[in-house]
């Protein structure tokens, strides 16, 4: 649900505007990996990624940092092995 109220009284259309295009562009982010993480793209991870960004996949597997790195994992043979699998990562809709 879009917050249609601020501190100040009812946000303008032009803010509620900007909060709708800023929840896309977030969902957006979040749905370009799956396709590109399942494809090996490391030019694309590579973008999206802060050279600070971290990519923590949790406390059993490797904590990755900077888009260089994390965009490496793409190209492991591990990784290339599941994507010759057939890997299929899914997203669901964050709540933003």
């Amino acid at each position: 649900m879009v917050d249609t109220e601020s501190a100040s009284g009812p946000k303008s259309l032009e803010a509620r505007l900007r909060d709708i295009e800023d929840r896309l562009e977030i969902y957006n982010l979040i749905a370009s990996h799956p396709p590109s993480a399942d494809t090996g793209a490391d030019y694309y991870t590579r973008a999206i990624f802060a050279e600070d960004g971290v990519f923590d996949r949790g406390e059993s597997l490797d904590f990755t940092r900077g888009g260089e790195a994390i965009a490496a994992i793409t190209q492991r043979p591990a990784h290339q092995e599941a994507i010759n699998g057939g890997l299929a990562h899914f997203a669901g809709l964050p709540h933003v």
